[in-house]
């Protein structure tokens, strides 16, 4: 058939083939040899032409025509199944002909693009993150949904509507999970969430960890972070939450001391201050002896010098809410605009030349093109795309 088809045939191929055609009692069997090769759809389209399309219809259609004769006329009938080897062959000669003349015009496209040197994108981060068991091994969490992950000890964890939680077992355990330790990680252009073993709720926004006991025992609640995380902490006031937080600078080391409430740390390296901003309740943040207590509405921060200092913070639910799916700022400079940025999207921030300080304020999705992105700060600051860098011109 392929030969038929393709006009390649010797002429005593063709012949029988076409003998083959006018022979109804092949019906069965030629209706399942088109079959096969529709669903193949293996051929070459740009060699069936139309000349060729036209033979084959025509050798099918005039051979054997059956006439019928009634008492007023004779009415030459085509047999039904003759028909239907017609539609099936103009259909693999059309389709097959969309086919290839659609994957030209893609390859011409394709083409055309590169020579217009069609500016690079960047997609946005995704929900996904990287857990550390206490015995060292690691497991990536991303796309996974998995109600039993496994236990440490008498506690059980598992992946439960995008969130990786813990819950201690009633099962009496010959091995409890006693000071064994997790951490939680996310990379550039990741995000994930968690909830601990007693209830808190944890978000961590990329390039950020949280190291914790799969199990609180003894007086006080403790953890460990980078990065930027936000908590809704359970409320026990017989055994308050502390977050620790270690500085690569020295006199930056600090700790905010909690009871019940719900806040945020923003605690990069490489940034000048660590920042706590609070949403309910209260929290003490405390650097070798210097204290400072904030409320609701306000941010506190611990610079490079050491010094700890409080400020109104309009709007601090959304420059908070690591939840919302917004990039949330209120008078930041442009550079940590744009070092929050590059955090989200994974990409190496370049700076050609000085830039002038200015400041920034307003609210973006993180679900957009790093591109769209850049639209929207156009009028602050001049950035290209080049191999997966953000390149700041002006």
């Amino acid at each position: 058939m392929e030969n038929y088809l393709q006009n390649t045939g010797t002429v005593k191929e063709k012949a029988e083939f076409d003998e083959l055609i006018q022979d109804s009692s092949n019906e069965a069997l030629l209706l399942s040899l088109l079959e096969d090769k529709w669903k193949l759809n293996d051929f070459s389209p740009k060699e069936i032409n139309q000349s060729r399309s036209s033979e084959i219809l025509k050798n099918i259609i005039e051979s054997d025509i059956v006439d019928i004769a009634t008492p007023a006329e004779t009415v030459r009938m085509i047999p039904w199944w003759r028909i239907s080897v017609a539609i099936i062959l103009i259909l693999l000669c059309v389709t097959g002909a969309y086919l290839y003349f659609s994957s030209t015009e893609n390859a011409i496209g394709d083409s055309f693009a590169k020579k217009e040197n069609v500016s690079e994108d960047v997609l946005p981060g995704t929900h996904s993150a990287t857990l550390q068991f206490s015995d060292k091994r690691k497991i990536k969490l991303k796309g996974i949904s998995v109600a039993n992950l496994g236990k440490e000890g008498n506690v059980a964890l598992g992946v439960v509507d995008e969130a990786l939680e813990y819950s201690t077992t009633l099962e009496n355990d010959h091995n409890p999970a006693g000071e064994r330790y997790n951490t939680l990680s996310t990379a550039n252009g990741q995000n994930y969430a968690l909830k601990l073993s007693e209830g808190t709720k944890v978000w961590l926004n990329a390039g950020s960890s949280i190291t914790y006991p799969v199990s609180f025992t003894g007086k006080y609640r403790s953890v460990q972070i980078t990065g930027e995380v936000e908590f809704e902490v359970t409320k026990n006031a017989a055994m308050p939450f502390s977050v620790e937080v270690s500085s690569d600078k020295k006199g930056q080391d600090l700790t905010v001391q909690v009871l019940g409430t719900h806040f945020t740390i923003n605690a990069y390296p490489g940034e000048s201050t660590v920042k706590t901003i609070l949403l309910e309740g209260s929290v003490l943040m405390i650097s070798g002896s210097r204290q400072l207590k904030i409320k609701p509405g306000q941010q506190g921060s611990l610079d490079s010098t050491g010094e700890l200092e409080v400020k109104d913070l309009p709007n601090a639910d959304k420059t908070a809410d690591l939840k919302s799916g917004l990039f949330s700022f209120k008078n930041d400079d442009i550079k940590s605009v744009l070092r929050d940025i590059a955090r989200w999207y994974d990409v190496e921030l370049v700076y050609e030349g000085n830039i002038k300080a200015t400041s920034f304020s307003g609210s973006i999705q993180k679900s957009l093109s790093l591109n769209a992105v850049i639209k929207k700060l156009d009028t602050y600051v001049h950035l290209k795309i080049e191999d997966k860098k953000l390149i700041v011109t002006q």
